[in-house]
Order: structure tokens, then sequence, then C-alpha cells
């Protein structure tokens, strides 16, 4: 861990609903800045933020969310989540890495990578 060139990297962890959420939005916004900024940031998706990954959303949500799919490192999705959401592996965007220990994971990004964390 550690800033690379003044840059720092983000992760954001993502537990609500993406059903017309002004904060998600803003949050989403926030990351797709700081990358842009030159900054490195990643997604992770519990609970109900899971459902950010269902293909074929339409909403400023769902777009924003897909113009960070290709500029993220990472983006990680709870496998039991998606699966109480209902949501399998075909029906979701691509470049989803799904987690099979999520909370493991969560600790990992936090102790070994991300020097910001937003958590919505």
């Amino acid at each position: 861990m550690g800033s690379k060139n003044g840059n720092i990297d983000i992760g954001l962890v993502i537990t609500k609903s993406p059903f017309e959420s002004p904060l998600l939005e803003a949050s989403l916004k926030m990351l797709e800045d700081a990358i842009a900024q030159g900054h490195s940031g990643d997604i992770f998706l519990i609970s109900d933020g899971v459902f950010l990954v269902k293909s074929g959303q339409k909403s400023r949500i769902a777009n924003i969310f897909s113009k960070l799919l290709e500029s993220c490192d990472i983006v990680i999705a709870s496998k039991d989540h998606l699966m109480a959401a209902g949501i399998s592996p075909e029906e979701m965007l691509e470049n989803i890495e799904i987690s099979e220990s999520p909370y493991d994971d969560l600790v990992d990004q936090v102790m070994e990578k991300w020097e910001k964390v937003v958590s919505i």
C-alpha cells in the first residue's frame, strides 16, 4: 500500500440499492472523477449493492456504473448476496469478480490495498 506519484487507491463499498439513490450517484461520480485525475479505484458490492451488476438496467446510476467498469481496477460482488438477489452470472455485466468469501475479501482490500474507503 502506498501512494504512487501522489495517486491514492480508493475503495467504494456499496451496500445500498441502486434504484435512484442520490448518495450512490454522488459516490459513483466522485470515484469517476478521482479515476479521471489519475487515482485508482475499486468497487465492492455487498447486500443490496449487488443489484448494480444486473445487465440491461436503464438509469443514470446504471450508466455511470457501466462506465466505471471500464476504468476501475477491480469490481467485486458477493456471491451469497447475488444468489439472494436472484442474479445469475448470465444476467451480470462483464468484468465483475464474484467473491466466495466477501467479508474476508473486503477486509483484505481495506487492510492491504485501499488508502481511502467510502462506504454507502
